[in-house]
């Protein structure tokens, strides 16, 4: 583990051993994930998590698991999850009850983006951390089209969700909602990001 992720290198964060979920086996021994890539988000988000984590559309409650210390909320009833919410923009919890939120490879499925990330600064406690992974949009389109059996399991694309957001994109939301960047960092040969960010 490294001891300051913050002043890691990304080329530090990609050598750290990949992060294996410990959700619940299968019958035949294999561990429920989203897709091939989630081992490698956790290796670069998890040394940026600290105290109580709220990992928001979690799906099957892998980063949560790793951490040891939060819970994991998504709309949809992944098997793992420990609470299902409505809407990501009503979370149904205290002002400034964690200290790290994340939302990992999932910011594009939640249609009200803008009102969920208001929710997130509300909950989170000041300086505390909101981590995101993001893909762009044509490596999204790509994405959606290899690992379709999670999005098939939940119905599909609904409105308002998108394959991917840009970088600049990811940023200017960011910083509507009032996010300070901490952080970038690229991983998955350059084709997505990791974004650090603090409340004020």
């Amino acid at each position: 583990m490294l001891e300051n992720p913050a002043l890691a290198t990304a080329a530090e964060l990609e050598a750290l051993p990949l992060i294996q979920p410990q959700a619940k086996r299968l019958q035949h021994g294999a561990v429920r994930r989203m897709d091939l890539l989630e081992p490698w988000r956790l290796r670069v988000a998890l040394p940026f998590v600290s105290g109580r984590l709220l990992d928001l559309a979690c799906g099957y409650n892998n980063l949560t698991r790793a951490h040891g210390f939060g819970l994991g909320a998504d709309v949809f009833p992944w098997e793992g999850i420990d609470i299902r919410i409505g809407d990501a923009a009503q979370l149904p919890f205290r002002d400034g009850s964690f200290d790290t939120v994340s939302v990992l490879a999932a910011l594009n499925h939640i249609p009200n983006r803008e009102a969920a990330l208001h929710a997130v600064m509300r909950v989170l406690r000041p300086g505390g951390l909101f981590l995101v992974t993001m893909i762009g949009p044509w490596t999204g389109r790509l994405a959606h089209l290899i690992f379709h059996q999670d999005e098939t399991k939940r119905g599909g694309m609904r409105p308002g969700e998108v394959d991917g957001i840009s970088p600049p994109e990811m940023r200017a939301l960011l910083q509507r909602a009032g996010f300070e960047l901490v952080r970038e960092v690229p991983f998955q040969l350059g084709l997505n990001r990791l974004y650090v960010t603090r409340r004020p």
